[in-house]
């Protein structure tokens, strides 16, 4: 195929597509808002909405540990909104308090040994 022949193919094709939408938007319907109105009656409100997918949270935030143990009690969940100095887990207190047991004789086993050494 020539230059010329193409030129004037692709013309007539456009001029058709713009006839076409010309035509198609002067003879579109209107479309209309219908609204529906009720008489109000007292009730319970029922919503329910279903999804899939997955979850993710917001916003993450890396919490650090200042001690370790086994916990006892969660008393937050995943995503929930906490304030500062709120308790978020409760640590089994027994353990802890025997290891700072053991720590605090370790310490006194030291000093001991210091004052044998060195008095």
């Amino acid at each position: 195929m020539n230059t010329k022949k193409i030129i004037r193919i692709s013309s007539i094709i456009i001029i058709i597509l713009i006839v076409v939408l010309v035509v198609v938007k002067k003879t579109g319907k209107k479309t209309y808002v219908t609204v529906e109105t009720e008489q109000v009656q007292q009730g319970n409100i029922h919503n329910s909405i279903t999804a899939t997918g997955t979850l993710q949270a917001l916003k993450t935030v890396a919490v650090g540990t200042q001690v370790s143990g086994t916990i006892q009690k969660i008393h937050v969940d995943f995503n929930d909104k906490v304030s500062r100095a709120q308790i978020l887990p409760r640590l089994m207190t027994l353990v802890h308090c025997l290891k700072k047991l053991e720590e605090l004789f370790y310490l006194i086993r030291l000093k001991f040994v210091h004052d044998l050494l060195y008095r």
